[in-house]
């Protein structure tokens, strides 16, 4: 008797404002999607408007539900911050990136080059966050939604060829020395600064 070999889905969690990126949102999802058909390679696209559904919880749980429940996060930043949530005054956005942050989600983040003054104030100082440069993230820029697609496929056909279906958690090592070689399951991954 055979059995049936499920794929090993590696759950891409999308996290942008909706309404001014839509564009940029069905690009993410045509290339994560775009991997699976074309490449034959297990990317599932979770975001909100496609595969949320009905959920007992408030959209701002179901949401963190979903981060946690992922293996990448992708996060998309253009000019607006997004809605405030009352009880911490920080958007949804930006509480999915820290709960990805948290969970030690592998991030990938895409920041759209716009002029900075047409760019909400608590966005660009949450920007400054995610880019610093001892704590933050390297961020790919992008011009428009073609060039965003581009950027998430390669991104994404890099981890696979680095990491294959394997679900991948970031750490962030602070008490190490500087210099120290890090060593995870045997293998070399860096040194501190």
């Amino acid at each position: 008797m055979e059995q049936e070999v499920k794929p090993m889905w590696l759950k891409v969690f999308v996290s942008s404002t909706k309404e001014d990126l839509k564009e940029e949102r069905k690009a993410a999802r045509d290339a994560i999607l775009n991997l699976l058909t074309i490449h034959d390679l297990p990317f599932k696209p979770v975001m909100f408007e496609y595969e949320f559904g009905s959920h007992p919880s408030s959209p701002k749980q179901t949401s963190l539900e979903y981060v946690r429940d992922s293996d990448i996060y992708i996060g998309i930043f253009g000019e607006r911050y997004g809605s405030f949530l009352p009880k911490n005054g920080l958007s949804i956005t930006e509480r999915e990136y820290m709960e990805a942050k948290k969970f030690g989600k592998y991030k990938l983040i895409y920041v759209k080059e716009v002029e900075e003054n047409k760019r909400e104030e608590k966005l660009n100082d949450f920007l400054k966050k995610i880019e610093d440069i001892e704590e933050g993230h390297t961020t790919g820029k992008f011009e428009n939604s073609y060039e965003l697609k581009e950027k998430i496929k390669d991104d994404l056909l890099s981890y696979h060829r680095r990491f294959g279906t394997k679900k991948v958690v970031t750490v962030s090592i602070k008490s190490t020395p500087p210099g120290a070689i890090v060593f995870i399951d045997g293998k070399y991954v860096g040194e501190t600064d």
